[in-house]
């Protein structure tokens, strides 16, 4: 794993609140606790709580099982491996699931402000979503599917939660994608091997194109500087990189390159 790789313990962790100003300082705290207690066995919260110099109250519930939300979070992401990509491999399964699902995040679905679960919906790249879900751990199940007034949306059916505090790590918006707010794309994505860089852009146009043969058009109501990032994104991994250009309410490609995203 190298720094450029955003979704770390700590970072996951510092998505769930506690009483502590920085959560990851609780994972570390009930740590200590736990560390404590093995050598002192025979310890009770008045001792552990002195020793450590910390509130009673706090380390109570510590040492009778209980344990912090991020730390519940962060051992689930361990034991499905997702702190352990390397982000200049271009050969990650979990690093293209990853890049897969963050482009359908920003291209068409949504992390909810309650419940962090993302939603996807079931457009042209759906199965590529479904792909990237397998490669995680995780399964998933479709919504609205009898409900002709709402899209059909895909869903992770367990860890939902940890997936959407995961992606939101990574840089995805978790409020409504239609506001010139979201003005930018996460910097790393930059850095990351043109294999993996391929895949955001192509489930990104999947979901967005239209237009004829000839051109692809990618309208959104984002800002400027969003669209010129994902602009040079799109530039950075197809063979003539002219052939994107920005408009003034979006992105505008030459069809040509379908061919070199198979598209």
């Amino acid at each position: 794993m190298t720094d450029n790789w955003p979704l770390t313990e700590q970072s996951l962790a510092r998505t769930y609140r506690s009483s502590y100003d920085d959560t990851y300082e609780a994972l570390l705290d009930y740590r200590r606790v736990q560390s404590y207690q093995q050598s002192h066995p025979d310890a009770g919260s008045y001792a552990v709580a002195n020793a450590l110099e910390l509130p009673r109250g706090r380390i109570r519930g510590w040492m009778d099982e209980t344990m912090p939300d991020a730390l519940k979070g962060v051992r689930r992401a361990e034991e499905l491996g997702w702190f352990d990509i390397d982000p200049t491999d271009p050969d990650s399964p979990l690093l293209e699931a990853f890049i897969r699902l963050l482009a359908g995040i920003y291209a068409g679905g949504s992390i909810r402000s309650s419940g962090w679960t993302p939603h996807w919906t079931t457009n042209d790249p759906i199965n590529r979503i479904k792909q990237a879900l397998d490669t995680l751990g995780l399964e998933y199940r479709e919504i609205h599917t009898q409900d002709a007034q709402r899209a059909t949306e895909l869903v992770p059916r367990n860890d939902g939660s940890l997936l959407g505090r995961a992606l939101s790590v990574l840089g995805s918006p978790t409020q409504s994608k239609n506001k010139a707010s979201i003005d930018a794309l996460p910097t790393y994505l930059f850095e990351l091997p043109v294999e993996i860089r391929r895949e955001f852009v192509g489930i990104y146009i999947a979901y967005r194109q239209s237009g004829d043969h000839r051109t692809i058009s990618l309208q959104e109501v984002r800002a400027n500087s969003y669209h010129r990032d994902l602009a040079n994104l799109i530039s950075s991994v197809i063979d003539e990189p002219d052939s994107v250009t920005v408009g003034e309410r979006g992105i505008y490609i030459s069809g040509k390159v379908r061919d070199d995203l198979d598209l």
